[in-house]
């Protein structure tokens, strides 16, 4: 496959200027730094429930959830087809579901604890009470046959749950300390009072936990879960997550933090993954998925939109449950190797722009400085800046070619470089156009997809180009792909070109395929070619005959393509705010497979069975950076009849 240059586009490139706040630079540099996707994230199914989620629980394939004044009892074993089995009405619509544990739901509302049975799922039924003191509405967990139940000023209450129809109090702990979260991790119990106090408690006599340290929080913490010796709490005062080793109780220790785009108003900690659901929607995400097998260097690895608001959500081995306005969603994790994200350059820049690399050596645009970094690649985890060049103009695209690099001027032009000496490079010349959008360096021509159209020079002579031919276009030219003597443009409004080649000097259009949208994105592999064409989603077209491209179907993905690279059986789309990978392998039946990165490129190039991403962002540092993202990985799409790979 030729050279495939793909861009963020202006009028929504500010989308991915948050990102920065997003991750922070500690986060982002530990993103380019070999880390595995173990998982992909992707929005499985749902169910509207008749109101809000208030309650949510999960247990083997089944989800709990209180809505619309009942605990519906729902049957998600197939995360595509949610059914609700049963339900049974509830005193206090604002009871929350405090655990599930053997098929039976633990509620706590402000009055009262409830345990609703539900061995039979078609009828539910409650089969113990019991009074509590104290506000309600605060977390609580079940370990053996205890509950332990924050309840605000009434301190801990440590419930005996033995037979769930004779409930009965066996100790209060923290009278009067404002006792607000609680946690399991192996067989500590975390709890927090005061607001910003959490102490460490050994469960060894149930009933009476045993003080083993104690610290102090930092800002003013929020939801906080546990699980083995790790401790991740909300700071609501600067929307982070901080990590917390219990590994020795007596001398508890900060060990990571997390930046996020949005406040959490909950979060999952499962081994050494972390879900948390953001309070609003961010870069199209109601949820993220974090790994945690680095503490210190946490990483964002994929991420979900989800109907409604996100207000609750559970982690489970394979699945993540959400609540909100929206009802119940169910969020697959997928298992199998997605894309391990192995390397990358940071460096302080302004707006990232465009990447192209030939061999090892790749070069990394700056748009509006008009920079240019050359970047040795022979190490794709440690890339080294080895030279550069500065234009002094706005740029946005080039293209490499052994030794000459095409620049795309946005006011207008293209420049040649020679970059043999990557320390010093050489203007060789520069052709004016319009306005340049692109620009495709293949044999001794460039092709230049214009403002005005297609521009196609002879690079013979470097120091001379001259123009062999054009095609005057109605709209813009916004990208470009060589196959063979074919070139097809994305041509915003006017949608997907089809131009012949083989004669440069008379260019000759044979098709024109209106699509719906703007089409800003093109790439082709074999006998598939992808267009993003923006709000209208990414359209799939069959090119076994390579010019008359048919439309095999439109895949709707979040936010609006900007533009889409093929790396074997899976497309991956930008819309300057996030990454998705769509499954092709078969191309009638596409889905969206899950979410390389959460967060905006500006530039995807398919090079030789990898993926190369230019991802910007603003904030301290601003922390630029090329990452290379080999798609090892096997897609697996739950259906009604179970797991196919």
């Amino acid at each position: 496959m030729g050279r495939k240059a793909t861009k963020g586009r202006g009028r929504r490139r500010v989308l991915a200027l948050v990102v920065g706040a997003m991750l922070g630079a500690g986060s982002w540099a530990a993103a380019c730094a070999a880390v595995d996707y173990t998982q992909f994230v992707r929005w499985a199914g749902g169910r509207e429930l008749g109101g809000p989620v208030v309650g949510l629980g999960i247990e083997t394939g089944m989800v709990y959830a209180v809505a619309d004044g009942a605990l519906q009892v729902i049957n998600a074993q197939v995360p595509e087809y949610p059914v609700v089995m049963g339900s049974v009405p509830l005193a206090n619509a604002g009871a929350r579901v405090v655990a599930v544990v053997d098929r039976h739901v633990y509620l706590e509302d402000p009055a009262a604890l409830s345990i609703i049975d539900v061995r039979q799922e078609i009828q539910p039924a409650p089969v113990g009470f019991l009074n509590l003191p104290g506000p309600g509405g605060e977390p609580g967990v079940v370990r053996g046959n205890y509950l332990y139940l924050a309840r605000g000023a009434a301190g801990l209450l440590i419930i005996d749950v033995s037979f769930p129809s004779t409930p009965f109090l066996s100790n209060i702990l923290l009278a009067g300390q404002s006792v607000s979260d609680v946690a399991l991790a192996g067989d500590l119990l975390v709890v927090r009072s005061g607001g910003q106090t959490v102490r460490v408690y050994d469960l060894g006599a149930p009933t009476v936990p045993l003080l083993l340290g104690q610290t102090t929080l930092p800002g003013t913490a929020g939801a906080l879960d546990a699980d083995s010796d790790l401790l991740a709490v909300v700071n609501e005062q600067n929307d982070r997550v901080h990590l917390f080793d219990l590994s020795d109780p007596q001398a508890i220790g900060q060990v990571g933090t997390l930046a996020l785009p949005r406040r959490p108003t909950s979060l999952e900690l499962e081994g050494e993954r972390l879900a948390v659901a953001l309070s609003e929607p961010d870069f199209g995400f109601e949820l993220l998925l974090v790994d945690l097998h680095l503490p210190a260097a946490p990483v964002v690895i994929g991420g979900a939109g989800v109907p409604g608001s996100a207000a609750l959500i559970r982690l489970a081995a394979d699945r993540i449950v959400v609540g909100g306005s929206g009802g119940a969603s169910v969020v697959s994790l997928e298992s199998g190797s997605s894309p391990p994200l192995v390397g990358g350059y940071t460096g302080v820049f302004q707006t990232a722009q465009s990447f192209d690399l030939v061999g090892t050596r790749g070069v990394f645009l700056e748009g509006p400085l008009g920079a240019v970094h050359i970047l040795d690649l022979s190490n794709p985890a440690a890339p080294v800046r080895i030279g550069g060049l500065n234009t002094s103009t706005s740029n946005s695209d080039l293209s490499l070619l052994g030794n000459l690099l095409g620049i795309a001027i946005q006011l207008g032009g293209v420049e040649f470089w020679d970059i043999t000496t990557a320390a010093a490079p050489i203007l060789r010349s520069r052709f004016d156009t319009p306005r340049a959008h692109r620009v495709l360096l293949s044999g001794t021509r460039a092709y230049v997809a214009d403002e005005t159209g297609l521009l196609i020079l002879d690079l013979s002579t470097p120091a001379a180009p001259t123009l062999l031919g054009s095609l005057p276009t109605t709209d813009p030219c916004l990208d470009l792909v060589l196959a063979g003597n074919l070139l097809y443009l994305a041509a915003e409004a006017s949608g997907l070109l089809v131009v012949d080649v083989s004669a440069p000097t008379a260019p000759l259009l044979l098709q024109t395929i209106d699509t719906p949208g703007l089409a800003r994105g093109v790439d082709r592999s074999g006998a598939l070619l992808t267009v993003a064409d923006d709000e209208a989603g990414l359209r799939l077209f069959n090119v076994a005959n390579p010019t008359a491209p048919s439309l095999i179907t439109v895949v709707s993905v979040p936010g609006a393509p900007a533009d889409c690279a093929i790396v074997g059986s899976v497309v991956y789309v930008i819309d300057d705010a996030s990454t998705f990978a769509v499954d092709v392998t078969a191309p009638l039946v596409p889905f969206v497979a899950g979410c390389a990165l959460p967060w905006g490129a500006v530039d995807i190039l398919a090079r030789d069975g990898n993926l190369y991403l230019a991802a910007p962002a603003v904030g301290p540092g601003s922390l630029r950076s090329i990452c290379r993202l080999p798609p090892r990985f096997t897609c697996r799409r739950s259906t009604a009849h179970g797991n196919t790979n």
